[in-house]
């Protein structure tokens, strides 16, 4: 908890018991429990002001109807368009709150640093739908002003939509034209399940992701990537909708910015890789009555199955079907953002934390080398890699039914020697995701590593290369490893590459 009264966070509650359109409302939960259990507490008591807000990133709440009033947005200090929609309701509200209101650490209110988003969209969810997404036809162009940088939806599927690939491919385009993280709650919503681009959250409490059917694109996938401390999925999404904001402002929101030295993060891939890599694997939660599951630690290659639930994913199936790759931690992953893109290739050396934005073209691996110190362990080391799928018009350039292309990417961690591979340690080569996770529970002893990322196929004959995000980091102990000096957090965006994690 922190106690310095100047940054106290405030210990404001959610709007009280709401009433949702869909099946569950809203938790009356307090929001510092939620910051807390997704590191905020932890990363503000290092960063103080410093912290990051989203400051200057403009975001969207896709909700049936139920939006803040003008006295709410006023008091929150946050101007908001609506789009599609006049009527104002709880379940809306309390989505908006948590993402950038009264009870948001992306609000200079509640975040005792002064700054946060002042721009936001109201979007009801038809008409995100047919004006927007705009099936079988190209979508519709981005909302004027500033871009819209995350999109929070928390609703069920809405009535009357006639569900075909079209939509699918339009999500994922959108997120590819607009830049802009797509943040989706799967249990609410079977449609966007079957999107490769977007951020898909689940909450702990439930019992899974959807399945994509046969019939639609990339079917056997089960997709959460992220789960977060909500009683819901419809407190979940827009807490995953905050961390991805604050990632956002980090980047100084302008990839052709090199005045930022984040900037290359700019980037929706990036984005999700830096959110997922930092997912924690212990749980602290608000688990719903119904649906009680309690979690082993994670163990590669073992039966999910029982109560304990096993915690765990294989080479060829790289997310863990009910829990992804853990908890959404916003310590973690600015400190991942924080330590910097990250060199790759032979006479390199890269931190035991960092990302990188790239791109990559069958025969050409591109590999990542970091080092272990004599005196140190690296122990959770998380790497996370993801690509988009890219949409393109059908060969008549029709948008009726758009043609889609994935590469296939492998991940693999070596042991290494100087600038040559040695024994493989861990890979994750499936080839039905746009994802590839490795997580090392145990030590990895003092040596040298190497990270490679692989490309089998492209996607398409004309662009035989494929833009990709890597993100990774680890817990390195021992009796070398220094404490952050108060220096080194005045500049958080190159300079804390060593720290305690949570």
């Amino acid at each position: 908890m922190i106690t310095s009264r100047k940054h106290r966070l405030a210990l404001t509650l959610l709007t009280a018991a709401i009433t949702a359109t869909a099946t569950h409302a809203l938790a009356a939960t307090s929001a510092t429990d939620f910051w807390d259990l997704c590191g905020y507490n932890q990363l503000f008591a290092e960063w103080g002001p410093n912290t990051p807000t989203g400051a200057g990133i403009r975001v969207a709440v896709v909700d049936p109807q139920e939006f803040p009033t003008a006295a709410q947005a006023t008091s929150w200090g946050v101007n908001i368009i609506n789009f599609g929609t006049t009527s104002t309701g709880n379940h809306g509200q309390g989505c908006a709150g948590v993402l950038y209101g009264n009870n948001s650490p992306c609000n200079a209110k509640f975040n005792g640093v002064g700054t946060g988003v002042t721009n936001a969209v109201a979007c009801s969810d038809t008409y995100f739908f047919y004006s927007y997404v705009n099936p079988n036809q190209m979508p519709a162009p981005a909302p004027a002003g500033d871009p819209i940088r995350v999109w929070s939806h928390s609703y069920i599927n809405p009535s009357g939509v006639n569900y075909d690939n079209t939509y699918y491919r339009n999500m994922d385009y959108i997120v590819n034209r607009d830049q802009c993280s797509q943040v989706i709650g799967v249990q609410n919503s079977v449609l966007w399940a079957v999107c490769y681009n977007t951020i898909n959250v689940g909450d702990i409490g439930e019992d899974g992701g959807s399945t994509v059917p046969g019939n639609f694109d990339g079917a056997g996938r089960t997709r959460i990537d992220v789960v977060a401390p909500g009683l819901y999925t419809s407190d979940s999404v827009p807490v995953v909708g905050t961390i991805a904001t604050a990632l956002w402002g980090m980047t100084g929101n302008d990839p052709s910015n090199t005045n930022n030295p984040l900037h290359n993060a700019a980037h929706p891939e990036a984005i999700k890789a830096i959110l997922m890599a930092g997912a924690t694997k212990t749980f602290q939660a608000f688990i719903s009555d119904t649906n009680s599951v309690n979690y082993n630690t994670w163990q590669n290659n073992c039966d999910r199955s029982g109560n304990p639930y096993n915690f765990s994913h294989t080479p060829t199936d790289p997310l863990d079907p009910r829990l992804g790759t853990g908890q959404a931690n916003i310590y973690n992953s600015a400190h991942i953002m924080a330590a910097g893109q990250q060199p790759s290739g032979p006479g390199t050396t890269a931190n035991t934390l960092g990302w990188d934005y790239n791109s990559i073209a069958d025969g050409s691996p591109v590999t990542y080398y970091f080092d272990v110190a004599p005196g140190q362990t690296l122990s959770e080391l998380s790497i996370m890699l993801t690509w988009n799928r890219i949409i393109t018009p059908d060969a008549s350039d029709s948008w009726y039914i758009p043609l889609w292309h994935l590469a296939n990417l492998d991940l693999f961690l070596y042991n290494a020697d100087g600038d040559t591979l040695g024994s493989l340690i861990d890979s994750s080569i499936s080839v039905l995701y746009n994802d590839e996770y490795i997580y090392e529970p145990t030590d990895l002893p003092a040596g040298r590593y190497a990270i490679q990322v692989v490309q089998q196929w492209y996607s398409d004959a004309d662009n035989p290369s494929t833009t990709y995000a890597i993100a990774w980091t680890g817990n390195l102990t021992g009796s070398s490893v220094p404490e952050p000096t108060t220096a080194l957090l005045l500049f958080p965006a190159l300079t804390l590459l060593t720290r305690r994690r949570r």
